[in-house]
């Protein structure tokens, strides 16, 4: 049997959502700031300037924001808390990967309702907060 069980998952949820620190969230959203600046100047550069197709530039402009995004949480917004950086390294990878697909999903289906995509991604982006603050708080930097 699992140790990971709905319940204990329930529970982690609750107190992630009723133990919200202000400070780190505050951390994480200047982090995420960054680390979208990142992500938008290489989408709209690949999209304008290098005529990528606009699903990869997002994709190639998630893992550079994501590799920085990485680093600056763990040095910054959750410092201390994960104590083998590798494991860390490996537990983000994994929930980046799922946030990539949960943006591609929400931007492709924006901009197949006619979005330009620069509203598109704002909005995927901001959508996609909801999943990468929870991953990292409850399963990257847990502690």
């Amino acid at each position: 049997m699992s140790d990971a069980g709905p319940e204990k998952r329930q529970h982690a949820l609750r107190r992630a959502v009723t133990h919200l620190d202000p400070a780190r969230f505050f951390r994480f959203a200047v982090v995420g700031g960054i680390a979208t600046v990142i992500q938008f100047s290489i989408l709209v550069a690949l999209v304008e300037l290098a005529h990528v197709n606009k699903l990869i530039a997002n994709a190639i402009g998630f893992a550079f924001a994501a590799t920085a995004n990485y680093l600056m949480n763990r040095y910054f917004t959750f410092a201390g808390t994960q104590s083998h950086m590798g494991y860390g390294i490996l537990k983000f990878a994994v929930t980046s990967v799922i946030g990539l697909g949960i943006n591609t999903i929400i931007f492709q289906t924006l901009m197949s309702l006619g979005l330009w995509y620069v509203i598109a991604w704002v909005l995927a982006t901001g959508l996609t907060l909801i999943w990468n603050y929870s991953a990292a708080r409850l399963i990257v930097f847990r502690g």
